[in-house]
């Protein structure tokens, strides 16, 4: 299946990068808000895993901080679509592009 989407910037980031007023600022211009929903069971076996196999340090005494941003920023209404992040990455993928197609 192939998609066309119109916009031509994305960006990724992790949580905390931006301010409650930084996300409704964005939303205001036209930004979408988009969150990979994970577990924190799920976040703990990623962190093992980068840890072990990518070099990464240990971000376990940030992930309960994590999702209660994340938490917080869907509770103010400041996130347009939760994707789950336990899919494979082209199941992600796809699921992103039509939700660009369809807005």
């Amino acid at each position: 299946m192939t998609y066309c989407i119109e916009r031509t910037s994305f960006f990724f980031t992790n949580t905390d990068y931006f301010r409650q007023e930084d996300l409704k600022r964005a939303k205001q211009k036209g930004f979408k808000i988009i969150v990979l929903n994970i577990d924190l069971a799920g976040l703990k076996v990623r962190n093992i895993k980068r840890i072990e196999n990518e070099g990464y340090g240990d971000q376990s005494q940030w992930l309960e901080g994590m999702l209660e941003y994340l938490k917080t920023i869907k509770a103010k209404g400041l996130v347009d679509k939760e994707i789950n992040a336990n899919k494979p990455v082209g199941v992600i993928g796809e699921e992103l592009m039509k939700y660009f197609n369809q807005i």
